[in-house]
């Protein structure tokens, strides 16, 4: 019964290539692509790996959020002191006041990895954002790779739709207020909450942020006829 419900495994790596051919078609601005290894003469090669980037999810962060957050993961991530010094260069002509704070605020031995203990023995720098994610499609993974990448992309274009309704019915200007600890801070000194918000906060950026689409997907039987794997 499930894999009537959900299909086949088999069924799902055979139908990957032309998916992602088809995920490009309807999201024209998206990153895909899968690596593959060669089998013997006569085999069909085997899946190794598969990426896809939602191009209007990534596209709409760049526009709306802070520019310098892909520098920051590279600063952060880094291995040599060399590349983490270029990065922070790169937010700092992006944002200097990010790159104060980076630089001022916390110690390198927090968040650089090129400076973490030499004798810690996993070099992993993680966030919550992909725990988060993780989670999210904990109940997906499970599934043939085919269903597992719908349930995905209508998680993700779902989010979308209901992030944009949510900054519809908002009619104030901002959101992100500094939590109570701040906030009590701020109104001692008898000043306005709202003059400690960044304007990525800002509901209208908010708006913009999440006002386009993830493009849908038609089922297999109405694919173009391409020549793949």
């Amino acid at each position: 019964m499930r894999e009537i419900i959900e299909g086949k495994h088999e069924e799902g790596y055979r139908m990957l290539a032309h998916y992602v051919e088809e995920f490009k078609a309807k999201n024209p601005v998206s990153t895909c692509f899968i690596n593959w290894i060669d089998e013997d003469l006569g085999k069909n090669p085997t899946f190794k790996h598969l990426f896809i980037g939602i191009g209007v999810a990534i596209s709409s962060f760049k526009e709306h959020c802070a520019s310098f957050h892909a520098y920051f993961y590279t600063a952060a991530n880094a291995y040599s002191a060399c590349v983490h010094e270029k990065a922070m260069e790169q937010i700092k002509q992006k944002e200097a006041a990010a790159y104060r704070w980076l630089r001022d605020t916390e110690p390198l031995e927090h968040w650089a990895r090129f400076k973490f203990d030499q004798t810690l023995k996993c070099p992993d720098n993680t966030n919550n954002f992909v725990e988060n994610f993780n989670h999210a499609i904990l109940n997906f993974r499970g599934k043939p790779v085919f269903t597992m990448l719908e349930d995905i992309r209508k998680l993700v274009g779902g989010r979308f739709v209901k992030k944009f309704e949510k900054a519809q019915s908002w009619e104030g200007k901002i959101i992100g207020i500094p939590c109570k600890h701040a906030a009590r801070c701020i109104l001692r000194i008898k000043d306005k909450l709202e003059n400690y918000c960044d304007d990525c906060f800002e509901v209208e950026n908010d708006r913009k942020l999440y006002d386009t689409i993830v493009g849908p997907i038609s089922t297999p039987t109405m694919w173009e006829s391409r020549t793949l794997p």
